[in-house]
């Protein structure tokens, strides 16, 4: 009864569009000193719920059934950001066994990378280092990192909020030295151009998601078309076909990109790019811009009510220059 009431509510809020889910490395479990990371147990509850709820389809398939006035009621499609060996552990199986399609937005430089993403480095760092100071010879915008977990977790943030919008010479200088007489994660499992094959072998869709993780709106424009079209090209060299689907590095429209990156993008010779703006996609959606939305409610009924929520969102968009 609980599910047959949320579809309906659904049926009615959903006419006309398409729900696209966001997720990142879905862990077995995060350390405490990371908040917000969805893990797997928590992924496979709402997971479930979602199988209840939508019908799932390819982003590609949806975009063109949606232009043929074809779209079911409760379309939905699923994305996961980045690159990592754990989706390996949980989310692959559990796509292949509901036949759940999904794209894969890759960071095609971290490929066989023998360390973390610029962002776990900075978690990682902070953890290790401890209570105590920061290094010096930097301007951290705080100089200790606390004692309880969340002093801990709120100066991990700060940081890479920090760092995130820096050059990336400058990101990486500064993290090698939140990281100076640290040893390395002995634990640390790279994701490699073996691991894109089998993601695409598995029936998924590979798409870009820059060479570095940049923040697209903050690099020169040449240094935007390498990010956007050299990510393109590696991607294609590993798996021999077009790659035509793109995700903006943290995705949220006139903060980290702009129009002049959606321009490139579509210059690429990308078909579609997704965004993190809240929303749903609508037939007057640009398609370079179509917006993205991870629930983070624990409850079921709060999930449903804020999926429901953002049906109603009109998507921020950047506008052509």
């Amino acid at each position: 009864m609980r599910h047959g009431l949320i579809r309906h509510w659904m049926n009615v809020a959903s006419e006309g569009s398409l729900t696209v889910f966001q997720y990142h490395k879905v862990p077995t479990l995060s350390p405490r000193y990371i908040h917000g990371e969805v893990e797997a147990a928590e992924f496979s509850r709402v997971f479930l719920n979602y199988l209840e709820w939508f019908q799932f389809l390819p982003l590609d398939e949806a975009l063109e059934r949606m232009r043929r006035d074809d779209l079911p009621r409760r379309a939905a499609a699923i994305t996961f950001d980045d690159g990592y060996a754990e989706w390996f552990d949980h989310i692959v199986p559990l796509l292949k066994v509901h036949r759940i399609p999904a794209t894969f937005f890759i960071t095609s430089s971290q490929l066989g990378k023998n360390e973390p993403f610029w962002h776990e480095r900075i978690a990682n760092a902070v953890a290790a280092r401890g209570p105590g100071n920061l290094p010096s010879g930097f301007e951290w915008g705080r100089k200790l990192i606390g004692t309880r977990d969340a002093e801990i977790a709120s100066t991990v943030v700060a940081l890479q909020e920090k760092l995130k919008y820096m050059a990336l010479s400058e990101r990486d200088e500064a993290i090698g030295r939140l990281e100076e007489g640290l040893p390395k994660i002995a634990s640390f499992q790279p994701f490699t151009a073996a691991d894109v094959i089998h993601l695409r072998d598995a029936g998924f869709e590979i798409g870009g998601h820059s060479k570095n993780h940049p923040i697209l709106a903050r690099c020169s424009k040449q240094e935007a078309q390498e990010e956007i079209g050299g990510c393109k090209e590696e991607l294609e060299a590993i798996l021999h076909q077009p790659v035509t689907q793109f995700a903006y590095p943290n995705g949220r429209p006139g903060t980290d990109f702009t129009a002049e990156q959606v321009k490139l993008v579509r210059q690429a010779g990308y078909q579609l790019a997704v965004t993190t703006a809240p929303g749903v996609v609508r037939a007057s959606t640009d398609v370079f811009q179509l917006p993205r939305f991870t629930p983070w409610a624990r409850s079921d009924w709060r999930s449903a009510l804020q999926i429901i929520r953002n049906m109603r969102i009109t998507p921020q968009v950047v506008n052509d220059e």
